[in-house]
This record gives structure tokens, C-alpha cells and sequence, in this order.
């Protein structure tokens, strides 16, 4: 499925990031007045939810051109039900967490985008925690394909941090996004380009976590369409209803305009319309330099660019933010979504 806008200079991108609760991960009940075990330990039930997981991910979440996904079980039977299943659509790039962990992360792509770039590092040595990271680049409708102007590319990443149990994984965790924030800075050096980072961040916005991330240009945007995060997108292992997942964007800077940072937001709420639709509109015309002492600050290659946010909503979609939806049983995470318009100038 072609998402893409006939305008010849934008791009349609519809993105889902989804925890998908590991089985290796998640503690049951084994029958009233027994002890708690692994669903992995309970074949008849994984493989169960496994198999509705998928069909999920099918019929509902095919909405998307780009699929990332968190604590996917690197099982083989898991693998193979994925493939056998997205493989058609979807391309499938995956990364196994460090130090013998049996999860990690899966990005499934649309055959229409190609990927220039296939990347993936722990988040330092003594670290599990990873990030993968894609570049790729996206024909336009209506244009003339050996027109490299008429091409856009961008960067898809994907994490999933530690859980702040207390002061210490806190800090850890806050190691890990600064490491990858840094890894994609670098990366972007040269080409300067879009980036979008997606996962289960495990941080509420007032954490130290979410604070870095948005202090290096990166945006919410869910934040930038509900003009709020969700109150809740992951009920915990310790029963609290939290926000922990996001889909960050990145607009790069242009070193050829004047050295101040702009953001222009407009938002557009028609009560005339038949959907009442609010289009929000984020234009970075931007060259602050990076607040990186690694990265060569008068390097700002590449084009122009402007990314609309388009809408960003959780699964279900017709249920709130406000509390947990018991209703959605197959992961202790709500899939967020959020479509994208880049516009290159």
C-alpha cells in the first residue's frame, strides 16, 4: 500500500511504535490459588496470544508504513508466524538485546520505502539495552525516479529503555538516551536529515529522560496534535498506569538562514467541517547548533525541510488516554500512532 501524497515535493508516513510483551517477560496466574509463572512456561497461551498479536498487527495497525516494535520475542516460531504473516507487505529488520536476552526490536518497513542504511548498537558496553536504526529513502509520486531531487530521505529509530525502578536504573536509563541521541546525531552529521524516534521509552514527560530528548530538537507528536501526552500508554508490572511510549520527530537545520531557532505552529480546528478536523502544523526553519560537543556544529548539509503532524492517536482509538483500557488484552502497551507530511524544499 502506497501511502504517499501526489504533491511532488511531500511525503505521506504513517508510523506505529507497539510493545508487544514478550512472553519470556510476562507473569501470569497459573490457575486460582497457584503460583506465578511465565507465559513462555504455558505454550497453549503465548501461542494464543502470539497468533491474535499478529492478526492485530495485520488488520488493524496496517494502516502503517512503518511498524516498530519492542519487546518481540526472538522465539523461532515467533519469528517465523511474523514472517509468514508481514513478509508481503513488509520488510522485517530485526535486533536482539545484549547479554543473553531473549527480546528486543523489530522494525517492519513497506516495500515501497528502501532502505539505504541498516544500523543497531547497545546503548554502551555494559549495557542490554539497544537501538535500530534505518535510513530510508522514499520515491514521489507523479515525478521523474532519476531525479534525485525528487526523492526523500529520512531516519526511522527504535528503543526500548530501562525500567526506572529506583535512583540508579533512573541514571542508567538516562545514559542510554544520551547515547543514543548521540549515535543519531552522529549519524546525521553528513546528510542531515528527518529523524523519527519511536519506543518505549519507559519516562514520563517530566523526566529527565523525555527532558533530553526534547532538548536536542526532537518533538512529541502526539504532544504537538492533543497539545498533551497521554496520561496513560503502559500499565506497569507494579499495576501503575503511565505514559511510556513515544513518537519523537526530528526537522533538520539549514545552515543558510539566519542563526535563530523558529518554530511555527498553526493549528486549524474547521467547526464547519464534516470531521472537524484539527491540522497541526510544526515548520522548523532552524540552525541553532547542536548542544554537542561531539558534533561539528557548522555541518549542516542537505535541503530544507518542513514536517506537518497530521494526527496521532493510541489503539483502540476509541478509548481515552485517561486510564488503562482493560478492554486490550494482548500487551500491557497501547500502540500509539502518528501520521507524518515531509515536505522538502
Amino acid at each position: 500500500k502506497n501511502k504517499m501524497s501526489s504533491h511532488p515535493t511531500s511525503l505521506n508516513l504513517n508510523i506505529v511504535t507497539f510493545n508487544t510483551l514478550a512472553p519470556c517477560y510476562y507473569v501470569i496466574q497459573n490457575g486460582k490459588g497457584k503460583k506465578k509463572v511465565k507465559e513462555y512456561q504455558i505454550p497453549d497461551l503465548y501461542k494464543s496470544r502470539m497468533k491474535k498479536m499478529v492478526s492485530f498487527i495485520v488488520n488493524e495497525l496496517d494502516v502503517a508504513d512503518i511498524i516498530c516494535l519492542q519487546e518481540f520475542w526472538f522465539n523461532e516460531e515467533n519469528i517465523n508466524l511474523y514472517e509468514e504473516s508481514l513478509s508481503e507487505e513488509y520488510n522485517l529488520y530485526y535486533k536482539k538485546r545484549s547479554y543473553g536476552k531473549e527480546d528486543g526490536l523489530l522494525i517492519c518497513t513497506r516495500k515501497h520505502l528502501k532502505i539505504i542504511d541498516e544500523r543497531s548498537s547497545s546503548a554502551f558496553l555494559t549495557s542490554s539495552r539497544v537501538m535500530l536504526y534505518l535510513t530510508i529513502e522514499a520515491e514521489l509520486n507523479n515525478v521523474n525516479n532519476e531525479n534525485e531531487n525528487n526523492k526523500i530521505q529520512f531516519i526511522i529509530a527504535t528503543t526500548h529503555l530501562t525500567f526506572p525502578h529506583g535512583y540508579c536504573s533512573k541514571n542508567t536509563q538516562y545514559n542510554e538516551i544520551k547515547s543514543f541521541i548521540n549515535m543519531l546525531q552522529k549519524k546525521n552529521k553528513e546528510k542531515n536529515l528527518p529523524i523519527f524516534f519511536t519506543g518505549d521509552f519507559n519516562s514520563e514527560n517530566k523526566s529527565i529522560t523525555y527532558k533530553h530528548v526534547t532538548s536536542n530538537y526532537f518533538k512529541s507528536s502526539y504532544n504537538i496534535i492533543n497539545q498533551k501526552e497521554p496520561k496513560v500508554t503502559h500499565l506497569n508490572h507494579l499495576k501503575q498506569s503511565v505514559c511510556a511510549d513515544y513518537i519523537f520527530f526530528y526537522t533538520p537545520f539549514n545552515k543558510n538562514l539566519d542563526r535563530e531557532y523558529h518554530i511555527n505552529k498553526e493549528h486549524y480546528n474547521n467547526d464547519d467541517s464534516d470531521d472537524n478536523k484539527k491540522e497541526n502544523i510544526l515548520n522548523f526553519n532552524c540552525c541553532k547548533k547542536y548542544n554537542n560537543d561531539d558534533i561539528d556544529n557548522d555541518v549542516n548539509n542537505g535541503d530544507k525541510y518542513s514536517i506537518i503532524v497530521e494526527d496521532s492517536y493510541l489503539f483502540p482509538n476509541d478509548s481515552d488516554d485517561l486510564e488503562w483500557c482493560d478492554d486490550f488484552t494482548l500487551s500491557d502497551h497501547r500502540p500509539l500512532f502518528s501520521s507524518f507530511t515531509i515536505t522538502k524544499f
